[in-house]
C-alpha cells in the first residue's frame, strides 16, 4: 500500500502538479479502509475541502490510475476505486457492504495456484483482484 507522503513524493519528482482537489483524494485514498465510489469520494472531499464536481473527480481518479497509484474494479453493483495494495473484499450480495480481508497465511498457495492457471494459458499475469461474495452476519440473519 502507498502512503500519501509517497504518491506527492513521486508526482512532485515527476513533475506534476498537485492541486488542492489532488491532494485531498490521494488523502483519502491513502488513508481509506475500503474501496470508495465516486460518490463516496465527492461526500469526503465537500466534508474536507470543498464541493468538488463529479466530472473533476473522475479525472483526478483517472490520473491517479494512469499514474500507477490507484486501482478501479466494478465489486457488486459499482464501481469502486482504491490505492493499489495486495488484499482481497468480501461483498455481500444483498446490502453490497465490502470488507477488505488479508490473509497471509493463504497468500503463498494463492499466488501459487494463480501462478498455475496463468502459465496453463500462456498468460503473463502482473495482479490480481479477488471477491468473494455471499452473504454478510446482518443479511445472513435475515430471511
Amino acid at each position: 500500500m502507498y502512503t500519501a507522503e509517497h504518491v506527492t513524493t513521486t508526482l512532485t519528482q515527476r513533475g506534476l502538479r498537485l492541486t488542492p482537489v489532488r491532494r485531498a483524494l490521494i488523502d483519502i485514498f491513502c488513508t481509506a479502509s475500503l474501496p470508495l465510489t465516486v460518490q463516496e469520494l465527492l461526500d469526503v472531499l465537500a466534508a474536507r475541502v470543498r464541493q468538488v464536481n463529479k466530472t473533476t473527480v473522475y479525472r483526478e481518479v483517472e490520473f491517479l490510475i494512469s499514474q500507477g497509484f490507484v486501482q478501479e474494479f466494478q465489486l457488486g453493483a459499482s464501481c469502486r476505486y482504491e490505492v493499489i495494495g495486495h488484499h482481497h473484499h468480501l461483498l455481500c450480495e444483498r446490502c453490497q457492504t465490502v470488507q477488505c480481508v488479508e490473509f497471509p497465511e493463504v497468500e503463498t498457495v494463492l499466488e501459487s495456484s494463480l501462478g498455475q492457471v496463468a502459465d496453463r494459458f500462456n498468460f503473463q499475469a502482473n495482479g490480481h483482484i479477488l471477491t468473494i461474495t455471499g452473504r454478510c452476519i446482518s443479511c445472513s440473519s435475515k430471511t
